[in-house]
């Protein structure tokens, strides 16, 4: 049973006593948690969940469903910003350290840690986001000295490199690989993160995981041209963001790289989405001659009725009066 090999001796001895009988009893804990899922009965899910990872280690979809009941239903129980970033934490390290132990390399795992980062995280929907973001950006600071790490001086310190991988579950080698690709990354950011499992769920990802975890990368690339400027200060937890048009080519370049191997549309138009961005980001910048570019750019790939008349019309009109497919509504979600 070598899926088994680094299971806890409980797990390993359930698996044994119950035999071929696991699925069975799985499949009733799952009826009974879809159940509870709906009463709203999360505290109770908790343990039901935590004996469905015991019983059916092996399934991806057992440990997306346990972390997100972690980090979504049960964090908002909470009025403590502290305390509801506890609970999203245990989501992430339930997959990264547990969900990824019996199923390394699992794309559906990677992307959903990185889609922790991305939306529960990077995204406004919780009231307690910002507090998330400032943790974050301050354990990154503890960690790195900066948002940029020094990776030859972490190489150097073997013990630091393996407390990097057992924390957080940042491997340098990756890391580094990464940044050959997509440019210098800082890591206080939740969207370099989210870059990071998506990108380490790609060599295991097929069918949807692999456009999940392309788009993710695209996404969040995407973000850091319009957002990824970060001050911050440690003592007094003071955060801003702002757009970082040093960012833009590199995020163009994924993008026609991805389109060039999956030409799909809701690829392609987020790559629209992003031009457009970049007309208005680099006209705000004073940098007019490129923000025409990009605004020709992007009114030439759009079909004749949707075309603005001129590049003034363009400026005055809503941030997203352009076209967009059916049920895109922007940003490439």
């Amino acid at each position: 049973m070598p899926e088994m090999r680094h299971a806890p001796p409980a797990m390993v001895l359930t698996t044994i006593m119950l035999g071929g009988f696991r699925g069975l009893l799985a499949d009733i804990l799952w009826l009974r948690a879809s159940n509870l899922q709906e009463d709203g009965q999360y505290v109770e899910l908790i343990q039901l969940s935590d004996w469905i990872t015991r019983l059916d280690p092996r399934n991806v979809e057992v440990w997306q469903f346990h972390a997100w009941n972690l980090a979504y239903n049960i964090s908002v129980m909470m009025t403590d910003p502290e305390d509801r970033w506890r609970w999203v934490q245990s989501g992430i390290r339930l997959l990264r350290d547990e969900g990824l132990l019996y199923n390394p390399g699992a794309a559906g795992i990677c992307q959903t840690i990185g889609w922790l980062y991305q939306h529960k995280i990077g995204a406004a929907l919780d009231t307690a986001h910002l507090f998330y973001k400032q943790r974050l950006a301050a354990e990154m600071t503890a960690l790195f000295g900066s948002g940029y790490p020094d990776y030859s001086a972490i190489q150097a310190d073997p013990t630091r490199s393996r407390s990097m991988a057992t924390r957080y579950g940042l491997v340098v080698d990756i890391m580094r690989t990464l940044e050959s690709e997509v440019g210098a990354l800082d890591w206080r950011l939740p969207e370099t993160h989210a870059i990071y499992w998506a990108y380490r769920g790609l060599p295991a990802a097929r069918g949807n995981d692999l456009v999940l975890c392309h788009r993710m990368i695209l996404q969040c690339l995407s973000e850091l041209f319009r957002s990824g400027m970060l001050t911050f200060d440690t003592a007094s937890g003071s955060y801003e963001r702002a757009p970082d048009v040093t960012r833009l080519q590199a995020a163009l370049r994924r993008y026609d790289l991805v389109i060039s191997q999956y030409p799909f549309e809701s690829f392609q138009a987020g790559r629209r989405t992003l031009i457009t961005d970049a007309a208005r980001i680099l006209h705000k910048a004073g940098r007019e001659k490129e923000a025409r570019q990009y605004f020709e750019d992007s009114n030439n790939l759009l079909p004749p009725m949707y075309r603005f008349e001129s590049y003034e019309v363009f400026l005055n009109s809503s941030p997203h009066a352009y076209f967009a497919e059916p049920g895109h509504t922007g940003h490439d979600q």
